[in-house]
């Protein structure tokens, strides 16, 4: 089924003032009026570039509609697979995996079209149109209920977007985003741990605080009241350790249950602070310039803008330099052009390679926009392999 979206794009724009053009990066199936789950028969849903008003044998030259850049049975050794033109094209979701390798799913964030979508196609489950009004006659679904495809979309906002650096802006900060909430994952442990650690560590002080105070003490040869002073002083002193016990446990306890997760592509973990910090904050605490709207242009998030390689992807000179001189940076969120310095050792910025992957099976990279950031070979078979002869 095609569906021009000429009328919906001069609609959309017009509802979001500011709005230029639009890019899509997922999609879902409603349920149909009745509430007939029309996700069920649906097999694919895929953008094009060309818009695909029916045509009459009036309009053989027309360059601007095209039914021809998604087509079923064509370019492919099985007739039951779809042809997708390179460039022209964006599958959102196709549920026929010995087509494709890494097929995306319903609500899965794929790549933002490289281009302003002009047509939807969808695809049923169905053999022909004979099939489908059968089926679903004998299903109790009104054939004069249209499916109902949402799209979760992105729209630019500048005179002329270049909607292929759109594309890949937009995708790189949704990869970041994601893989920043699995960061997350057990980071109240880290901090319960860190408190917990002050705690011990403040506790020990007042301890020996205490301690040296009765070692005083007991140097003299007093009285009662002395003697009671002392009586006093050990009391506290035994109190004092008893929480200082206490207060280790928690602290074994938490350093034990940080230490039992193992990260795998069923487990994650998370990262420290440290390790995984926001990519839009600076080591101060200070917003960079992509902070409010997640933006991923030069300087808009903490990265080694120097350079085109993160440390485990450069050779052994350029390493040095990135680990002293060419450190992590980005700009202000003020405005005003200052630079503001990075945790160095965040390891978005330092990974790479063989441990990109090691790091995505370990956060459940799953999705399919996460699999087409790696390098080419990988978006298809990520091993580790593969990615050890393209290290970038």
């Amino acid at each position: 089924m095609f569906h021009d979206l000429d009328e919906d794009t001069q609609r959309l724009l017009k509802e979001h003032g500011n709005a230029t053009g639009w890019q899509a990066m997922a999609v879902e199936i409603a349920d149909s009026a009745q509430g007939f789950v029309d996700s069920a028969i649906v097999e694919m849903v895929a953008l094009q570039a060309s818009r695909c008003q029916e045509l009459t044998t009036e309009d053989v030259l027309d360059t601007v509609n095209s039914r021809a850049e998604i087509t079923l049975g064509q370019g492919n050794d099985d007739t039951d697979c779809v042809s997708f033109m390179d460039g022209r094209s964006q599958v959102l979701l196709y549920r026929r995996e010995k087509c494709m390798a890494t097929p995306p799913d319903e609500r899965e964030p794929v790549r933002p079209t490289a281009f302003q979508p002009k047509c939807i196609v969808v695809l049923l489950t169905y053999e022909s149109r004979k099939a489908a009004m059968q089926s679903l006659l004998l299903a109790g679904r009104r054939l004069t209920d249209p499916v109902l495809v949402k799209l979760n979309i992105t729209t630019t906002t500048s005179t002329n977007p270049d909607f292929v650096v759109a594309s890949t802006q937009c995708a790189l900060s949704t990869v970041l985003q994601m893989n920043y909430v699995r960061d997350l994952t057990n980071r109240q442990d880290e901090t319960a741990l860190v408190n917990a650690q002050k705690a011990v560590d403040a506790k020990t002080r007042q301890r020996d605080v205490y301690l040296r105070a009765l070692r005083g003490l007991r140097v003299y040869d007093g009285g009662d009241e002395l003697n009671a002073k002392i009586s006093d002083f050990k009391a506290r002193l035994a109190h004092l350790e008893d929480e200082l016990v206490q207060l280790q446990k928690r602290v074994d306890e938490l350093g034990a249950r940080s230490t039992a997760c193992t990260s795998s592509a069923t487990n994650t973990c998370g990262r420290s602070s440290l390790e995984a910090p926001n990519p839009w904050v600076a080591e101060n605490g200070e917003h960079c310039l992509g902070y409010n709207t997640k933006e991923t242009l030069e300087g808009m998030f903490c990265s080694r803008w120097d350079s085109p390689f993160n440390i485990h992807a450069a050779d052994s000179e350029e390493q040095h330099e990135l680990s002293t001189d060419s450190l992590p940076f980005c700009f202000s969120a003020a405005g005003d052009g200052s630079v503001l310095s990075c945790y160095p050792f965040a390891s978005t910025s330092v990974r790479s390679g063989d441990l990109e992957i090691k790091v995505c099976q370990e956060l459940k990279c799953t999705h399919t926009i996460q699999m087409h950031t790696l390098p080419p070979p990988l978006t298809f078979h990520p091993s580790v392999a593969l990615v050890r002869s393209s290290n970038v």
